[in-house]
């Protein structure tokens, strides 16, 4: 065939299969098996059993195209996935079960089919688009950090929270089937975390229990060592029984697992241990509440009875140390020892001696806790003395005598009938020291000192001799009553109540009250006599004024402090004191107060400067200097504030609270900063977030970007703080309830 017919048929060729192809062209776009592409489309495919290829290529290919254009779609035999270029990289399709689905996958394998990384390649998970917990490429997970340690599988990392575990009851906590070994769970039932051991659930008791080293803060009504069911307690060392306490009785038994008295040996007791000469017992010792020493039948009462025939000594006792030689206790109605000398029997019925100069302890202690007496001396001699105690050492600082009255008679109950005699009742000479103490405890209800005084001359009278380092009277008060009560009834009497000249370098007057029942010093004026002299003076008094011309209840004249109130917390657990209570009452005798307030404070656990009736005010000047009252504003809350200035800068601001207010508020779920802002130029509005006890943020509303300034002010709860070495509550204080009658009034 010649060229020119071989050029002819080839024309005719791609005539015959344009003429054939279903191919439609119109202006808006090309359809394939389709008339009517569509206006959107430039290229419009219609098949009902065929689909579309795109060039197939493998991996080495794909990548191997020059300056491939963005959006160029292929098929990658390789890894037989569509993938497109972006301009930047070839990114894949994840179609088709290959990837995970929003709304999650069926039919997965995991062996095959997972999420993660292949290559050495952490895997991270976000949320909001922070990073939320990371799985290093080593499988090291992460939980608020980046960087997970390599010895911990798991690691989590928070300043604001915690971790929760299953919370169960005890009853369910009970039904799991097969708790695996190491199995942790928190007993809701009892407050407290459990794990398995292989064997038996046991409780984590952190604080709960006794530590090989001790325990320090504990209370002994609820902290113990001990059983709480029916089982007895016992105690073992090199798990051999020692000691046991039946769960029945609580008696305890040494050396017996059934003891039949409070306190049940089995074996030798030694009392006194460490004398050379003391030989432990042969049979033990039984010591009960009416117990005789020696062949003799104790008396009726007699709590101890010793008794000893010819020249034997009923009852030695010896000691080296600092100990007592011999001690007896009553706290019966009995006879804590009897001493008995019969007529004409050689030696004392009691001798009481040191041997030592230099020995420091009590030579003779009597100590009464019944309702008898605790030492009876009847003298019958017309002349000497009933009792001479006659100590001779100089150096000595031991007490002569020494009282200590538990019971509800007098300690010393000095009685002279002799109308004739002028003598003192008393007498005390002493060169240096306190001439007379008197320490009255914790909860007694007695007077520390009683004088009745009923002639012309002084009640009591303390003179001190110059060069006199001591005390004239020293009042300690611990109890219920007045320390002193001085009362002059006859109105028209114009001699002092109490005198006390001071010509020393020392305080005439110091009260230290230790308990929350009673006054240092009462000072009452009388409504019922006009008063012109104040109830209490101090350094004066000062000349009365016009503003004084109805009666002061104290006046202080002083170069330094006015008045100093020290109240002191005492042992006993009450926690309610106060430096000093001021009072306005509508007269002397009601008890109804119009006006109270209460000074230096601290009522349950909270510390107050100053608290009562009424409100708190302060007083300004007008253009007249006329005082002017001003109030200041209460809250049921304890409330720290602060004002300031701020402006939005692209509609957002960010203030940071003054650091030394910041450390002393308390922000959390239940104690929120309270916020409130005042704009001052137009925007969109603002709210307020993100509060914290370092400051918070402003944000302008609806995506504003004004650079509007704006004023604040930010309200929070007080944090708690240590003061005196106790927490004062501030934090769940809101109209917090008071019980003192000094503060209680009628209801309307």
């Amino acid at each position: 065939m010649n060229k020119s017919l071989a050029t002819a048929l080839k024309s005719f060729y791609k005539v015959l299969v344009f003429i054939c192809c279903p191919i439609m062209l119109w202006a808006q776009g090309v359809g394939i098996n389709n008339a009517t592409p569509h206006a959107s489309a430039m290229l419009d495919i219609v098949s009902n059993n065929k689909g579309l290829l795109i060039p197939r290529i493998t991996t080495a290919q794909r990548t191997a195209i020059a300056a491939p254009a963005t959006g160029l779609l292929v098929y990658d035999t390789t890894l037989n996935l569509f993938y497109y270029y972006d301009g930047t990289a070839w990114r894949p399709f994840m179609i088709g079960n290959l990837s995970w689905l929003l709304s999650g996958n069926a039919g997965t394998n995991p062996t095959t089919q997972f999420v993660g990384t292949t290559d050495a390649v952490g895997l991270a998970f976000r949320t909001g688009n922070v990073e939320a917990m990371r799985i290093s490429q080593t499988g090291n997970i992460g939980v608020g950090t980046t960087t997970p340690v390599a010895s911990a599988l798991l690691e989590m990392t928070a300043t604001n929270r915690g971790i929760l575990i299953p919370r169960l009851t005890t009853a369910q906590r009970t039904a799991i089937v097969t708790p695996a070994t190491g199995l942790l769970v928190y007993d809701s039932s009892l407050n407290l975390f459990y794990y398995f051991n292989g064997v038996i659930w046991v409780p984590l008791q952190s604080n709960l229990g006794w530590l090989l080293t001790g325990n320090a803060g504990t209370n002994p009504t609820v902290n113990y060592l001990g059983t709480t069911d029916a089982q007895s307690l016992v105690i073992r060392a090199n798990a051999i029984e020692a000691i046991r306490v039946l769960a029945t009785n609580r008696n305890v038994g040494i050396g017996q697992v059934a003891p039949v008295s409070k306190l049940d040996v089995n074996g030798n007791i030694t009392i006194g241990a460490g004398y050379s000469g003391l030989i432990a017992p042969t049979n033990g010792a039984i010591i009960q509440g009416h117990t005789a020493v020696g062949t003799f039948t104790p008396l009726a009462n007699d709590v101890f009875s010793s008794y000893a025939a010819g020249s034997l000594i009923a009852v030695a006792g010896y000691a080296t140390g600092s100990g007592n030689a011999a001690y007896f206790q009553n706290n019966s109605t009995g006879t804590v020892g009897r001493f008995l000398k019969t007529t004409g029997a050689a030696g004392s019925a009691l001798q009481v001696h040191t041997n030592s100069a230099a020995n420091s302890a009590t030579v003779l202690e009597v100590a009464g806790n019944g309702t008898g007496n605790t030492v009876v001396i009847a003298d019958t001699n017309t002349t000497g003395r009933s009792l001479l105690i006659n100590k001779t050492n100089t150096t000595t600082t031991a007490t002569t005598i020494d009282i200590n009255n538990a019971g509800r008679g007098y300690s010393i109950h000095a009685k002279n009938a002799n109308t004739a005699n002028t003598n003192a009742g008393v007498r005390i000479e002493q060169m240096r020291g306190d001439g007379t103490y008197t320490l009255m405890g914790a909860g007694n209800a007695n007077i520390g000192n009683s004088i009745y005084h009923n002639g012309t001359g002084i009640g009591q009278k303390i003179e001190m001799a110059p060069g006199n380092t001591g005390i004239g009277l020293q009042i300690i008060h611990a109890g219920n009553e007045k320390g002193i009560d001085v009362s002059l009834s006859n109105v028209a009497n114009s001699n002092d109540a109490v005198k006390i000249n001071h010509a020393g370098t020392g305080k005439g007057i110091i009260v230290t009250v230790a308990s929350p029942l009673s006054y240092g010093i009462w000072a009452s004026v009388s409504n019922t006599v006009p008063a012109i002299n104040p109830g209490f003076s101090l350094a004066g008094p000062p000349p009365v004024t016009t503003a004084f011309a109805n009666g002061v209840g104290i006046i202080t004249a002083a170069p330094g402090h006015g008045i100093i109130a020290n109240s002191v917390l005492d042992a006993s657990n009450i926690t309610d004191h106060d430096g000093g209570i001021f009072i306005v009452r509508q007269d002397n005798i009601s008890s109804t107060n119009t006006a109270a307030s209460s000074v230096g404070a601290r009522i349950g656990n909270v510390t107050y400067k100053i608290l009562g009736l009424g409100t708190v005010s302060t007083l300004v000047a007008d253009d007249n200097n006329q005082m002017r009252i001003m109030a200041c504003p209460e809250t049921p809350e304890v409330l720290l504030q602060d004002f300031g200035r701020g402006q939005l800068i692209n509609g957002k601001a960010h203030i940071n609270l003054d650091p030394i207010l910041a450390r002393n508020i308390k922000v959390d779920a239940t104690h929120e900063l309270n916020v409130f802002i005042q704009l001052r130029g137009n925007c969109n509005g603002v709210y307020v977030t993100n509060e914290t006890s370092q400051g918070f943020d402003v944000i302008e509303l609806n995506n504003g970007n004004s650079n509007t300034p704006f004023t604040w002010f930010a309200s929070g709860n007080r944090k708690n703080e240590i003061l005196g070495g106790a927490e004062s509550d501030y934090e769940s204080m809101r109209f917090k309830p008071l019980n003192n009658p000094v503060f209680n009034q009628p209801k309307n």
